[in-house]
Protein backbone atom coordinates (compact mmCIF):
# COMPACT_ATOMS: atom_id res chain seq x y z
CA UNK A 1 0.00 0.00 0.00
CA UNK A 2 1.24 3.52 -0.82
CA UNK A 3 0.28 6.73 0.97
CA UNK A 4 1.19 10.41 0.99
CA UNK A 5 1.44 12.30 4.27
CA UNK A 6 0.30 15.93 3.86
CA UNK A 7 1.46 18.90 5.93
CA UNK A 8 -1.70 18.82 8.02
CA UNK A 9 -0.96 15.23 9.01
CA UNK A 10 -3.60 13.51 6.85
CA UNK A 11 -2.83 10.51 4.70
CA UNK A 12 -3.78 10.24 1.02
CA UNK A 13 -3.08 7.56 -1.56
CA UNK A 14 0.20 8.19 -3.29
CA UNK A 15 3.72 7.00 -3.50
CA UNK A 16 4.80 4.01 -1.48
CA UNK A 17 6.16 4.62 2.04
CA UNK A 18 9.21 2.44 2.57
CA UNK A 19 10.28 1.47 6.07
CA UNK A 20 13.81 0.14 6.27
CA UNK A 21 14.35 -2.96 8.34
CA UNK A 22 18.16 -2.85 8.09
CA UNK A 23 20.10 -2.66 11.37
CA UNK A 24 21.42 0.75 12.53
CA UNK A 25 24.90 1.78 11.47
CA UNK A 26 27.89 1.51 13.78
CA UNK A 27 27.93 5.31 14.06
CA UNK A 28 24.33 5.34 15.25
CA UNK A 29 25.10 2.71 17.84
CA UNK A 30 28.08 4.67 19.09
CA UNK A 31 25.90 7.75 19.55
CA UNK A 32 23.39 5.89 21.74
CA UNK A 33 23.34 5.79 25.55
CA UNK A 34 25.75 3.34 27.13
CA UNK A 35 24.35 0.85 29.60
CA UNK A 36 25.56 1.49 33.16
CA UNK A 37 28.05 -0.96 34.54
CA UNK A 38 26.81 -3.03 37.47
CA UNK A 39 28.17 -1.95 40.81
CA UNK A 40 30.60 -4.24 42.45
CA UNK A 41 29.41 -5.73 45.71
CA UNK A 42 30.80 -4.41 48.96
CA UNK A 43 33.98 -6.19 49.98
CA UNK A 44 33.94 -8.41 53.05
CA UNK A 45 36.45 -8.16 55.86
CA UNK A 46 39.30 -10.64 55.59
CA UNK A 47 39.88 -13.03 58.48
CA UNK A 48 43.02 -11.06 59.36
CA UNK A 49 41.01 -7.84 59.65
CA UNK A 50 38.30 -9.55 61.70
CA UNK A 51 40.88 -11.01 64.07
CA UNK A 52 42.57 -7.62 64.51
CA UNK A 53 39.31 -5.77 65.17
CA UNK A 54 38.15 -8.46 67.58
CA UNK A 55 41.45 -8.28 69.46
CA UNK A 56 41.16 -4.49 69.79
CA UNK A 57 37.54 -4.82 70.96
CA UNK A 58 38.44 -7.47 73.54
CA UNK A 59 41.38 -5.47 74.89
CA UNK A 60 39.07 -2.50 75.31
CA UNK A 61 36.58 -4.63 77.22
CA UNK A 62 39.28 -6.11 79.45
CA UNK A 63 40.94 -2.80 80.29
CA UNK A 64 37.72 -0.82 80.63
CA UNK A 65 39.03 1.63 78.04
CA UNK A 66 36.90 0.87 75.00
CA UNK A 67 38.64 1.09 71.65
CA UNK A 68 37.96 4.31 69.74
CA UNK A 69 36.83 3.41 66.18
CA UNK A 70 38.59 6.43 64.70
CA UNK A 71 41.85 5.51 66.42
CA UNK A 72 41.53 1.87 65.40
CA UNK A 73 40.96 2.89 61.77
CA UNK A 74 44.04 5.10 61.91
CA UNK A 75 46.18 2.45 63.63
CA UNK A 76 45.41 -0.10 60.92
CA UNK A 77 47.33 2.00 58.42
CA UNK A 78 50.59 1.60 60.33
CA UNK A 79 50.22 -1.44 62.59
CA UNK A 80 52.87 -4.14 62.24
CA UNK A 81 53.35 -7.79 63.17
CA UNK A 82 55.95 -9.37 65.45
CA UNK A 83 58.59 -8.87 62.76
CA UNK A 84 57.70 -5.19 62.31
CA UNK A 85 56.18 -5.81 58.88
CA UNK A 86 53.05 -3.95 57.80
CA UNK A 87 50.06 -6.07 58.82
CA UNK A 88 47.54 -4.76 56.31
CA UNK A 89 47.53 -3.74 52.65
CA UNK A 90 45.81 -0.53 51.59
CA UNK A 91 42.84 -2.52 50.26
CA UNK A 92 42.29 -3.97 53.76
CA UNK A 93 42.04 -0.61 55.53
CA UNK A 94 38.64 0.17 57.02
CA UNK A 95 36.91 3.43 57.89
CA UNK A 96 35.68 4.66 61.25
CA UNK A 97 32.07 3.79 60.37
CA UNK A 98 33.10 0.26 59.32
CA UNK A 99 34.89 -0.25 62.64
CA UNK A 100 31.84 1.07 64.50
CA UNK A 101 29.61 -1.31 62.59
CA UNK A 102 31.87 -4.29 63.30
CA UNK A 103 32.08 -3.46 67.03
CA UNK A 104 28.30 -3.03 67.17
CA UNK A 105 27.65 -6.37 65.49
CA UNK A 106 30.21 -8.09 67.71
CA UNK A 107 28.68 -6.68 70.88
CA UNK A 108 25.18 -7.56 69.69
CA UNK A 109 26.21 -11.09 68.81
CA UNK A 110 27.75 -11.65 72.20
CA UNK A 111 24.78 -10.03 73.91
CA UNK A 112 22.39 -12.54 72.33
CA UNK A 113 24.38 -15.31 73.97
CA UNK A 114 23.56 -13.96 77.42
CA UNK A 115 20.57 -14.94 79.50
CA UNK A 116 17.43 -13.09 78.23
CA UNK A 117 16.69 -11.75 81.70
CA UNK A 118 20.21 -10.36 81.97
CA UNK A 119 19.94 -8.72 78.56
CA UNK A 120 16.65 -7.09 79.57
CA UNK A 121 18.16 -5.72 82.76
CA UNK A 122 21.18 -4.42 80.88
CA UNK A 123 19.02 -2.65 78.33
CA UNK A 124 17.32 -0.65 81.06
CA UNK A 125 20.62 0.94 81.99
CA UNK A 126 21.90 1.31 78.43
CA UNK A 127 20.85 4.93 77.97
CA UNK A 128 22.34 5.97 81.29
CA UNK A 129 25.61 4.25 80.47
CA UNK A 130 25.83 5.89 77.07
CA UNK A 131 25.28 9.34 78.58
CA UNK A 132 28.18 8.86 80.97
CA UNK A 133 30.59 7.22 78.55
CA UNK A 134 32.34 10.43 77.53
CA UNK A 135 32.60 11.69 81.08
CA UNK A 136 33.99 8.40 82.36
CA UNK A 137 36.50 8.28 79.54
CA UNK A 138 37.88 11.70 80.47
CA UNK A 139 38.01 10.80 84.14
CA UNK A 140 39.85 7.59 83.41
CA UNK A 141 42.40 9.40 81.28
CA UNK A 142 43.14 11.90 84.06
CA UNK A 143 42.95 9.60 87.09
CA UNK A 144 44.74 6.51 85.80
CA UNK A 145 46.98 5.09 88.46
CA UNK A 146 50.71 5.03 87.85
CA UNK A 147 50.63 1.27 88.32
CA UNK A 148 49.88 -0.34 84.92
CA UNK A 149 46.44 -1.91 84.65
CA UNK A 150 45.83 -5.42 83.39
CA UNK A 151 46.23 -6.30 80.65
CA UNK A 152 49.17 -4.27 79.42
CA UNK A 153 48.66 -3.79 75.71
CA UNK A 154 50.30 -2.28 72.65
CA UNK A 155 48.16 -2.03 69.54
CA UNK A 156 46.55 -5.49 69.35
CA UNK A 157 49.25 -7.23 71.40
CA UNK A 158 48.53 -8.38 74.95
CA UNK A 159 51.86 -7.82 76.69
CA UNK A 160 50.91 -9.79 79.80
CA UNK A 161 50.17 -12.78 77.61
CA UNK A 162 53.45 -12.30 75.74
CA UNK A 163 55.36 -12.35 79.02
CA UNK A 164 53.45 -15.28 80.51
CA UNK A 165 53.71 -17.48 77.40
CA UNK A 166 57.23 -16.38 76.48
CA UNK A 167 56.12 -14.89 73.15
CA UNK A 168 58.68 -12.09 73.19
CA UNK A 169 61.11 -14.35 71.39
CA UNK A 170 58.89 -14.05 68.29
CA UNK A 171 59.45 -10.27 68.06
CA UNK A 172 62.42 -8.81 66.23
CA UNK A 173 64.66 -6.10 67.69
CA UNK A 174 63.07 -3.07 65.91
CA UNK A 175 59.62 -4.12 67.13
CA UNK A 176 60.83 -4.64 70.71
CA UNK A 177 62.39 -1.19 70.67
CA UNK A 178 59.20 0.32 69.28
CA UNK A 179 57.19 -1.11 72.18
CA UNK A 180 59.76 0.10 74.71
CA UNK A 181 59.61 3.60 73.25
CA UNK A 182 55.83 3.57 73.44
CA UNK A 183 55.97 2.97 77.20
CA UNK A 184 58.96 5.31 77.59
CA UNK A 185 61.13 2.50 78.91
CA UNK A 186 64.81 3.41 78.50
CA UNK A 187 67.21 1.15 76.64
CA UNK A 188 70.58 1.43 74.97
CA UNK A 189 71.00 1.55 71.20
CA UNK A 190 73.43 -1.38 71.39
CA UNK A 191 71.20 -3.55 73.58
CA UNK A 192 70.81 -7.09 72.31
CA UNK A 193 67.47 -8.83 71.90
CA UNK A 194 67.91 -10.58 75.25
CA UNK A 195 68.38 -7.23 77.01
CA UNK A 196 65.27 -5.74 75.40
CA UNK A 197 63.17 -8.74 76.37
CA UNK A 198 64.40 -8.48 79.96
CA UNK A 199 63.29 -4.85 80.02
CA UNK A 200 59.81 -5.81 78.84
CA UNK A 201 59.61 -8.73 81.24
CA UNK A 202 60.52 -6.42 84.10
CA UNK A 203 57.89 -3.91 82.97
CA UNK A 204 55.27 -6.68 82.79
CA UNK A 205 55.96 -7.57 86.42
CA UNK A 206 54.42 -4.22 87.42
CA UNK A 207 51.00 -5.28 86.18
CA UNK A 208 48.25 -6.24 88.64
CA UNK A 209 48.13 -9.74 87.19
CA UNK A 210 51.65 -10.41 88.45
CA UNK A 211 50.93 -9.48 92.05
Amino acid sequence: MSVNITQDGTCTPGSQLNVSSSPPSDQAVRMGWALPKPRAGSSRFTEKVKNYLTARFDLGEQTGRKADPQQVSSDMRKTTDEQNNRLFDRKEWVTKSQVQGFFSRLASSRGRQQDPTEVDLNSRDLLREEEETDRQYLIEEVTQELRPQHPLSYDAFNLCECAKENKWIQFNIPMLKQILRHFEIPFKSRDKKRDLIEQLMSFSQECDCQS
